[in-house]
């Protein structure tokens, strides 16, 4: 049986992923048609969110000692914290640990959001419309997940305000609200926009008039924002805005830092190499080609059917939840079979999209080598042949004339015959036994 570990239970990286999966269920639920359902989760999301807040509370005292590198850290530490010293010395060493994995999952969203003209102020519009209630990580994320979806990254400062307004007049996360935002309209789906308090009867409305929906959304923000007044934090709000800036600042911490997961990686490489030449191959060419043929009919059968299915799933604009479950199931098995083909990862390590080409590469090249695995196992199992057919050969020549004994020294040296019945049956036994391994080679 296997048991459901408990809220209390979850490391930080699993609350993460468990909130990311409400917040995609929440996403494709209707609040108008399930309101039972949709309050579950929210009353979960919102449980999953509390613990998370409990969990960074417990580490904030970390962070000032982080400022000075890992040498101030073990410093202060040990002077700010007397009573327990090893439980922070604990907590930052895992501040760092987890912002390196930030940090490497987010190189390539970085990388992609500077190829953005004048990045540096959009991200600052971006923060001001959110009040610096969403990360930097997430704000770049709902960017480029924008571009891709052809939501207007002109129009997403705009966007982002008044979804983070609408989080603090429905109750909601703004997290959820800015994603929403952006998969609502990259998806034209209705059912999303609803959860943001956009009433599908109104959008449609809007959209018979503009004839895109993008537009007729965009339209009915910007009424909305300028019926509303100043914004007014709440104690929500700020602690969404400490919860950014942790994030941001534990990012940070970790593009610093990086280095030393590189190293370490580099490390553990070059000692698995070292350990595999100094072992060598354990298999023989036999199970290396078995093992070979396997793994091509598994991409054969299993994945080639999945890249199909994934191309389908992705030229839909809207996705039902099922659909969407399918998908993510597909990006996860295939990613985790073929190594480097994913394209776009979310902060949790899930995929967000893969190189439908690369997996295809990655198949034909497992071919290739399963052909050349072939080759070897056929010339090697010609080597083994060869060597049998001499040893048969030996083996008959003494079951009819008898083994050859050598006696004397070097320079006076005499051969006789040993032709004992003995030998010369264990010669006959002996050449009939390599005659079935022979045999079993032929087949």
């Amino acid at each position: 049986m296997v048991r459901t570990l408990r809220l209390e239970e979850m490391t930080m990286s699993q609350l993460k992923k468990r909130a990311k999966d409400l917040e995609i269920q929440l996403n494709n639920t209707a609040k108008a048609t399930n309101p039972k359902e949709y309050k579950e989760l929210e009353t979960q999301l919102e449980a999953v969110r509390q613990r998370m807040g409990d969990l960074k509370g417990g580490s904030q005292s970390t962070f000032s000692v982080l400022k000075g590198g890992l040498a101030v850290l073990a410093g202060n530490l040990m002077t700010k914290a007397v009573d327990k010293p090893k439980e922070l010395v604990s907590e930052g060493v895992e501040f760092v640990k987890i912002g390196i994995d930030m940090a490497k999952n987010a190189e390539g969203q970085i990388r992609a959001f500077k190829n953005f003209s004048d990045s540096t102020r959009l991200m600052q519009n971006l923060k001001k419309a959110t009040s610096g209630t969403v990360s930097e990580l997430k704000l770049m994320n709902n960017t480029l997940r924008a571009k891709e979806l052809g939501v207007p990254v002109e129009e997403l400062a705009t966007l982002m305000d008044f979804a983070r307004r609408q989080a603090q007049k429905l109750g909601k996360d703004v997290d959820y609200m800015t994603n929403s935002i952006v998969d609502g309209l990259g998806r034209k789906s209705t059912l999303v926009l609803d959860n943001l308090g956009l009433s599908a009867t109104r959008v449609q409305a809007e959209v018979k008039k503009s004839g895109d929906l993008t537009q007729g959304v965009i339209k009915i923000v910007n009424e909305e924002l300028q019926k509303q007044g100043d914004y007014v934090l709440t104690a929500a709000d700020k602690a969404s805005q400490a919860a950014a800036k942790w994030e941001d600042a534990q990012l940070k911490v970790g593009q610093r830092f990086m280095w030393l997961g590189e190293l370490w990686d580099n490390l553990k490489s070059t000692i698995a190499d070292q350990i595999v030449k100094l072992v060598g191959e354990t298999r023989s060419l036999t199970e290396q080609f078995d093992d070979q043929l396997t793994t091509v009919a598994k991409l054969e059968i299993e994945i080639n059917p999945l890249i199909e299915d994934y191309n389908a799933l992705k030229g839909k604009t809207n996705l039902s939840t099922k659909e969407q479950k399918e998908l993510n199931k597909i990006m996860k098995t295939i990613s985790n079979t073929i190594p480097g083909v994913t394209t776009e990862i979310d902060k949790y390590g899930n995929a967000l999209s893969i190189n439908v080409e690369k997996v295809k590469e990655f198949i034909e090249a497992e071919k290739v080598r399963l052909q050349w695995l072939n080759k070897a196992e056929i010339e090697s199992l010609q080597k083994q042949k060869e060597k049998i057919t001499k040893e048969i050969e030996t083996q008959n020549r003494i079951s009819e004339e008898g083994k050859k004994i050598y006696r004397g020294g070097f320079a006076s040296s005499s051969v006789e015959f040993d032709k004992s019945d003995k030998t010369l049956l264990e010669a006959r036994a002996a050449a009939e036994e390599l005659g079935k391994d022979l045999e079993g080679l032929e087949l």
